[in-house]
């Protein structure tokens, strides 16, 4: 009979992993990032779901939410991390997404393996709209904080970029927890909806080009998603984008580095990337006017995406967490 809060042993002398393993996270909302990895990474082992107090395996948490494990799957956006972070210091591993997250949490201290295994953006491919209005998307979920993914900068950025054109449109596709903002250009749409696999592909395929300006990413799944469906995307070239994306798959904004926001989780520990005005509208004027180099961008953005498979990233997964449970 298993004790509750005591972890007991994966292997004895005759059989390695006698038991099941446990997995605990605390957002299994499929509408979510971290909802979406919590399934693959469970189904990649297996695993079944505990409570934090039954000592799971392998946590998939944010550095700053408290947890305990011998694994921890995590991601983190600033470049540096708040006092609040230090509980992870206890992991035996760290599983990491993308190369600015394995050089971060290592200057922070952390001096256990770290494993970096990419995440992925899957969807079904279909050929560019042919109707004559070019839209922009943007997908994002800022939580309710104003200040994540960019997204007051690029309502203003686009107004700026077609004051007066009548043949361009921005989607900005959020979710009903996020922050509602008013807009007053008519071109602009923004959606506060959760939906299902099939409506949201539909959405990718009438749509040219993803357009993001957050540079607090520790992957980017639209973005990743976007590649698969052939479209490329204006896009700031840190943390997760700048492992997947190139400057022939998209077009990559100059940057400065700038103060975390003060909100939650960020605390204003480290900095992230904030992308200059003037190379977000120069490159939605670009990819407006130049169908061949948006065409161009998209095949080379579809090319990209079939190394960035969800069962590419399980048995990368599996590799590394075997091995180190096996170990213990």
């Amino acid at each position: 009979m298993l004790t509750v809060n005591v972890r007991p042993p994966l292997n004895n002398r005759t059989t390695p992993f006698w038991r099941p393993l446990r997995f605990y996270t605390p957002t299994t909302d499929a509408a979510t990032g971290y909802g979406r990895l919590a399934k693959a990474c469970m189904d990649a082992l297996n695993m079944i779901h505990v409570s934090i107090n039954d000592y799971p395996d392998f946590i998939l948490t944010t550095p700053v939410q408290s947890a305990s494990s011998p694994i921890r799957f995590t991601m983190w956006e600033p470049d540096a991390l708040p006092q609040s972070a230090l509980g992870l210091m206890d992991a035996k591993a760290l599983i990491v997404p993308c190369s600015m997250n394995l050089k971060m949490f290592r200057n922070s201290g952390y001096r256990k393996p770290i494993h970096l295994v990419q995440l992925w953006g899957e969807s079904e491919w279909s050929p560019m709209p042919t109707d004559s209005v070019f839209k922009f998307i943007c997908v994002g979920r800022d939580s309710g904080v104003k200040s994540r993914k960019g997204i007051c900068d690029l309502i203003e950025y686009f107004s700026l970029a077609f004051p007066s054109e009548k043949d361009v449109q921005l989607t900005i596709k959020s979710n009903p927890d996020c922050f509602r903002r008013e807009v007053k250009d008519p071109r602009i749409d923004i959606i506060y909806e959760d939906y299902t696999k099939e409506i949201y592909e539909q959405m990718l395929s009438k749509h040219h080009c993803g357009v993001f300006l957050s540079g607090l990413e520790g992957w980017n799944f639209p973005a990743c998603e976007l590649m698969a469906s052939g479209r490329p995307s204006i896009i700031v070239p840190w943390g997760g984008p700048a492992d997947f994306t190139t400057p022939e798959t998209s077009w990559h904004l100059d940057y400065t580095m700038v103060p975390a926001p003060p909100d939650h989780p960020y605390e204003g520990a480290g900095r992230g990337a904030k992308p200059t005005r003037d190379s977000v509208i120069a490159a939605m004027r670009e990819a407006y006017s130049n169908r061949s180099l948006l065409q161009s961008k998209a095949a080379a953005s579809y090319r990209a995406s079939l190394g960035l498979t969800k069962k590419r990233f399980q048995e990368r997964l599996r590799v590394v967490a075997l091995d180190v449970l096996g170990n213990l």
